[in-house]
């Protein structure tokens, strides 16, 4: 019998709950099948109606000039996805770019990630606690914008499509569709606007405080490759290295996320045949840096200095910054001109403003535009790459 570790065995449980619970509350459930298979689960209350009215009316015009920057920050990050979409679209048409440039983000019933051609799994809980840190804040802000601008709720609820957890605010669609304007475009921005202040405030809390405060000055060598430079210059393992080229020696959190190593920051871009000088465990060491695979070599593997535990660090660490990373991916994809997300609303009713009658096939037209940058992105590099490698006679 193959067995089973704890953590699987964890989101197992997960979901044998998640089932006894909708069995349970089935009879208050909406339903959706395709061909035939239950697809989608619905929970509509009115239970937190009363929290977000409440909190809206506490200070209506606060609540506008809340929903008003975020039409301005919706404006910008629109403008930046459809940039990034064009601009990766042609470096794909181009062949600068070989593998899929847009992920898919799923949960993985293991404690440990993976990544392929078009995917990223994530370690369940992880994946979990990010997903519910996006769609919170998302529908509770639409929520609270539209009672600030007098729209009637007719519902919040959760949702579950197939195993893809949901969040959702239901505003009275004929009541919102005779608003005003500004009214409208405040709410479809709100959802994107919570995200990029989640993402913002992650990360300038993980950035001012979490790694600052766990990670001290110092690097420490955890192996040297015989023959190496690191080796020839007579460093030891286990020693920490505290200066590189006179600067003190510390891992920063731009180098962790950015991937270019914690030696970046003190060294910047090196090559082959460079020399760099170490104080390693209080004695002076000088390298003269080999080539490996085209770049430049010492020979060591390291890490920080931790102030607490490394696992819990690195896996405290992981997660924010997956929340904060996949906060703003979730708020620039929605804001996107695109039916039938929030950006595809939103730009609707900016064209409908500026344009009138011919709006909705401007919309339409934007939105068919935005999908196929998007299947570019996605699909473009594995069909180049199919299409390459067909064999010919």
């Amino acid at each position: 019998m193959v067995g089973i570790d704890g953590y699987t065995l964890s989101v197992v449980l997960f979901f044998i709950t998640v089932a006894i619970v909708l069995y349970v509350d089935r009879g208050k459930l909406e339903i959706k099948k395709f061909l035939g298979i239950p697809i989608l689960f619905m929970r509509r209350t009115k239970r937190f109606m009363s929290i977000i009215d409440g909190i809206a009316q506490a200070s209506p015009l606060f609540w506008k000039a809340f929903g008003t920057l975020g039409v301005i920050a919706g404006l910008v990050f629109m403008l930046y996805g459809v940039y990034f979409l064009s601009a990766t679209g042609f470096a794909v048409a181009s062949g600068l770019i070989t593998k899929p440039a847009i992920q898919l983000i799923l949960p993985s019933l293991s404690a440990t990630g993976a990544e392929g051609p078009g995917y990223i799994l994530i370690p369940f809980w992880f994946w979990l606690i990010t997903i519910g840190i996006i769609l919170i804040p998302h529908e509770f802000m639409h929520g609270v914008i539209a009672r600030a601008e007098k729209i009637k709720l007719k519902s919040v609820g959760l949702l579950l499509l197939a195993v893809l957890p949901g969040a959702f605010v239901e505003p009275d669609e004929r009541h919102l569709k005779r608003a005003k304007f500004w009214t409208r475009i405040r709410i479809f921005a709100a959802g994107s606007f919570a995200n990029f202040l989640v993402a913002a405030l992650v990360f300038s809390a993980t950035t001012a405080y979490v790694w600052p405060s766990s990670v001290g000055d110092g690097i420490v060598i955890g192996s040297i490759a015989e023959g190496s430079p690191a080796a020839l210059a007579g460093l030891i393992e286990g020693s920490t290295i505290s200066e590189i080229n006179e600067k003190t020696a510390k891992a920063s959190y731009d180098e962790y996320i950015s991937g270019k190593g914690y030696f970046f920051d003190e060294v910047g871009k090196v090559n082959p045949g460079d020399e760099i000088k170490l104080v390693a465990g209080g004695k002076a060491y000088s390298a003269t840096l080999a080539e490996k695979e085209g770049a430049a070599y010492l020979g060591i593997t390291y890490k920080p200095v931790y102030n607490v535990g490394e696992v819990s660090f690195l896996q405290t660490i992981q997660l924010l910054t997956m929340i904060w990373l996949f906060s703003l991916a979730v708020g620039i994809v929605n804001i996107l001109p695109l039916g039938p997300l929030d950006g595809g609303l939103f730009f609707g009713a900016i064209s409908e403003k500026l344009f009138g009658k011919s709006s909705a096939q401007i919309t339409k037209f934007t939105s068919l535009v935005v999908l196929g940058l998007i299947l570019v992105s996605f699909l473009g590099p594995v069909v180049i790459n199919f299409l390459q490698n067909i064999p010919t006679y």
